[in-house]
């Protein structure tokens, strides 16, 4: 995947608040993957990206991920959360995920990547065979939004394993900075 050219100064949490506030769920989607990918680039954003464009896996990594500011987490999952009246955000996802069953090794690929695709298909991000299916509307799941947009990766090689390190990622530190 592609990814235009953004500046730290693009974080741009009124335009969420605003297309949220309008219920436009696929713009407010579309804003708040931008908005993780400046955040997790802030840092690197200039040594990575000036003037060229790149793909999006080479503009952060998970340890960039890990390092979001807690208030920017709060932030977006509290926006999410108060204009779905409690249907929509990372903490409702986080709490679907944590009452999946974990693997009993860790490190067990297979049974991350299913864990992963049960996921996907509770909050209705996938169908149960596989075709990805994104609905911007209430009436979706609930958690269904945001998306897993900010994961996906064109990759050739087993992306649901990438998707789920990052999704992993991103809820450990929606837990960490207390949501």
């Amino acid at each position: 995947m592609i990814l235009w050219n953004l500046s730290p100064e693009e974080a741009d949490f009124q335009g969420l608040e605003k297309v949220l506030e309008a219920k436009d769920w696929k713009s407010a989607d579309e804003k708040t993957r931008a908005i993780i990918i400046v955040l997790a680039t802030r840092k690197n954003f200039f040594q990575r990206a000036v003037g060229r464009i790149v793909p999006e896996s080479k503009l952060y990594n998970l340890d960039d991920l890990a390092r979001i500011d807690c208030k920017d987490i709060r932030l977006i999952d509290s926006l999410w959360g108060e204009y779905s009246q409690g249907k929509f955000g990372w903490g409702i996802q986080q709490k679907i995920w944590q009452s999946l069953p974990k693997p009993e090794t860790p490190y067990e690929i297979d049974a991350l990547i299913e864990r992963y695709r049960e996921f996907t298909q509770q909050v209705g991000w996938r169908d149960e065979r596989g075709h990805t299916r994104m609905i911007f509307d209430i009436t979706a799941p609930t958690g269904h939004l945001p998306s897993q947009d900010w994961t996906a990766e064109d990759q050739n090689w087993k992306p649901l394993r990438y998707d789920y390190f990052k999704m992993r990622t991103m809820f450990n530190r929606v837990n960490q900075c207390g949501n």
